[in-house]
């Protein structure tokens, strides 16, 4: 004991005034004399943390609980009655709970003073602050958040606990969007989480924008179409998937009614055609006939 007295004086007795009068640390802080200098200069460093000085003048710092000698790289234990999921602070000469960031309450010393975030909420720091919610188009997904995540393109938060894909037929281009958007018309997205959508091709349609459909046998359409368009009476299309018009064909008995149209007719009594195609009908040999 002897020799700390005589150590404190000696600390003492030496403190520089060239630099003017040294009147001790503040706060919650300790000095320490570097000798290193041509004359021994004075330094304050902070306690750690759930520590405390005994005045200006302390070489160390004394632990809240147990009581400990303590330097800045200590670590002193967390005093008891603070409740779970919060810490203690010393503000004013006394110590206070308050709740860890994503918590929220009184801080207190009850063992429910910090509520965990509800989900949609978050509390970034430690304090006894409100949870806050998530701003549109992000979310929190879990109880406790300390932050909220912005939801990516393809989904949506239409809530701020959950980003949801969107769904076939709709999109999000844009990360943070609040809600998907449906495909417009003729354009289609097959998939979950779709960032755009694509154009129906010719050949085929989109009646619902969840899926592009071919054109069956004796339809056609052309790109972007919503729906596909039906040969005229008595024509049909070789082949599905047909984009135009002119791919339309006249069926058995049948011929075009003018010289280059599309529209076909059944050919005239006395008159047949036994092939597919946009060719006359033939008269019936004499002694023959054919009815209509």
């Amino acid at each position: 004991m002897r020799h700390v007295y005589v150590t404190l004086i000696l600390v003492l007795c030496t403190l520089p005034q060239t630099r003017g009068q040294f009147y001790g640390c503040s706060g919650n802080t300790y000095y320490v004399v570097d000798y290193t200098y041509d004359e021994p200069q004075p330094f304050c460093y902070p306690c750690p943390q759930h520590s405390s000085t005994q005045g200006p003048y302390g070489t160390y710092c004394t632990c809240d609980v147990g009581g400990a000698q303590a330097w800045m790289w200590s670590t002193c234990p967390v005093p008891s009655g603070c409740p779970w999921r919060s810490d203690v602070i010393r503000e004013s000469g006394s110590i206070q709970c308050v709740c860890h960031a994503g918590f929220s309450g009184d801080g207190g010393f009850s063992t429910d003073s910090c509520t965990a975030c509800e989900t949609g909420k978050y509390k970034e720091s430690t304090g006894n602050a409100e949870c806050v919610t998530c701003d549109p188009g992000k979310f929190a997904g879990n109880v406790a958040s300390t932050g909220c995540l912005i939801c990516p393109s393809g989904s949506s938060a239409p809530g701020p606990d959950a980003c949801t894909q969107c769904a076939p037929g709709t999109i999000s281009a844009l990360e943070g969007s609040e809600s998907c958007v449906a495909c417009g018309a003729g354009e289609f997205s097959e998939n979950r989480g779709s960032t755009f959508c694509s154009t129906c091709p010719s050949g085929s349609s989109a009646p619902q924008p969840d899926a592009c459909t071919q054109c069956a046998q004796g339809t056609f359409a052309a790109e972007g179409s919503v729906s596909c368009t039906s040969c005229g009476l008595g024509s049909h299309t070789l082949s599905a998937g047909s984009d135009d018009v002119s791919d339309c064909i006249c069926n058995r008995g049948y011929t075009v009614a003018v010289d280059g149209g599309i529209v076909c007719t059944a050919c005239l009594s006395g008159s047949y055609k036994l092939w597919t195609g946009n060719g006359p009908c033939i008269l019936c040999a004499t002694g023959k006939y054919h009815n209509v």
